[in-house]
């Protein structure tokens, strides 16, 4: 009498290849996830801007995800600027001899540091009429930072949810 023992090992090594094959494909979607909220974010904080609108995009990097932007405008809110200096005024026509910066105040900008979201400015009530002004400087609004902890909070998690997908389409059940 024979006994004839048989193992599954080819079947279970081959579910494992399938698996390594994924990886890569399953580690560049949560990338791709994470890199689409972050850029979500940013719109958020200048959603309520008028004049300047920026764009945002995210480009894989060799450790994860960086996001860039085209405007130097938000840069100077995001980052600030140093403070006080001369806003002299400029003459629209070469023949002026008094130009005048005309505006209104007290401004209220749209954003806060380290809160994401933006909200309508306000200019005031009244006006002015001035040949220079010293302007205060913008206080640094640090959106990335504020960004980046909150996206990095949930990267653990939406890898670890892309990875399993991955295991789980095999059904190897690790």
């Amino acid at each position: 009498m024979k006994a004839v023992i048989t193992s599954n090992t080819t079947k279970i090594s081959k579910r494992y290849r399938n698996i390594a094959r994924k990886m890569p494909q399953a580690i560049e979607r949560g990338l791709e996830q994470l890199g689409a909220e972050a850029v979500a974010l940013h719109y958020k904080t200048t959603s309520a801007w008028k004049k300047e609108k920026p764009t945002f995009a995210w480009q894989r990097t060799a450790r994860g995800v960086k996001i860039t932007t085209d405007s130097q405008i938000y840069a100077w809110v995001d980052q600030g600027t140093k403070g006080p200096y001369k806003i002299p005024t400029i003459p629209k026509v070469a023949t002026d001899k008094k130009p005048w910066l005309i505006f209104r105040y007290p401004y209220t900008p749209s954003t806060k540091p380290r809160r994401i979201g933006s909200q309508a400015s306000s200019r005031g009530d009244f006006w002015a009429s001035k040949r220079q002004v010293t302007h205060p400087g913008i206080k640094a609004r640090n959106f990335t930072d504020e960004i980046a902890k909150r996206v990095q909070k949930r990267a653990a998690n939406v890898m670890r949810a892309e990875l399993e997908k991955a295991i789980n389409s095999e059904a190897v059940g690790l």
